[in-house]
């Protein structure tokens, strides 16, 4: 069993999500909201805020104080896969 969680660079690094992969975190209580992966695993806000775990990008992104940035964030690319679904993935290839 792995002593850390699997990141958003670990995701790019496998090639499960693309550098500068759009990400679209969308719920009836906020409005829409994109950004994009760097190849470090930086998720940049459309707002130009620089985030370093989904969590962080989706309470900037949303102004929640709780939400589970893993879930909320989905790849359009990838028919709106939740980034949690693709972490899944890459565990379950270790």
């Amino acid at each position: 069993m792995r002593a850390s969680p699997i990141t958003i660079a670990e995701l790019v690094q496998s090639g499960l999500i693309n550098h500068n992969e759009l990400i679209i975190m969308n719920h009836r209580e906020y409005s829409p909201t994109e950004a994009t992966i760097r190849r470090d695993g930086a998720i940049i806000l459309s707002s130009g805020r620089v985030c370093r775990t989904p969590t962080e990008a989706a309470k900037h992104g949303a102004g929640l104080r709780s939400v589970d940035g893993w879930i909320r964030w989905r790849v359009p690319r990838l028919g709106f896969t939740r980034l949690a679904d693709l972490r899944r993935e890459l565990a379950a290839r270790e």
